[in-house]
């Protein structure tokens, strides 16, 4: 089963890095959540189903006159799957530059992604799984 959890996230990834959004929600629970990036400015908050999930990323794409978001690497953990991400983009208004290296924990219930959560610091993602390195 986590060899599955790992596919089922590297092509939600993959669709999130192309803007296909629609395409990732096909493998989201109905009631899924993606809380705010741990270490972020939204951390504590939690977006609830894919509606509310759509609009957080339409309006973060707003902020970007250029976003780029690929997965670099996928850790099984068993019932969760950490996508390592590479994230270059550069803000609309303030034309800061940024180029990250976060990570994203996805928890797996039933064959679909439940909960999203991601860390601006890659060892507390793996930490929060129990996979430090």
């Amino acid at each position: 089963m986590s060899q599955e959890n790992v596919e089922i996230v590297r092509a939600v990834c993959e669709a999130i890095g192309d803007r296909e959004f629609e395409l990732a929600f096909t493998a989201m629970a109905a009631d899924v959540e993606m809380c705010g990036t741990v270490g972020g400015i939204e951390e504590g908050v939690i977006y609830r189903g894919s509606e509310a999930i759509r609009a957080q990323f339409d309006e973060s794409e707003q902020a970007w006159a250029s976003h780029s978001l690929r997965s670099e690497r996928f850790l099984d953990a068993g019932e969760s799957v950490v996508a390592l991400w590479r994230e270059q983009a550069q803000g609309r208004a303030s034309g800061i530059a940024i180029d990250i290296e976060p990570a994203v924990v996805f928890t797996i219930r039933d064959g679909r992604i439940a909960r999203i959560q991601p860390y601006l610091d890659p060892a507390e993602a793996l930490k929060a799984v129990g996979l430090e390195e």
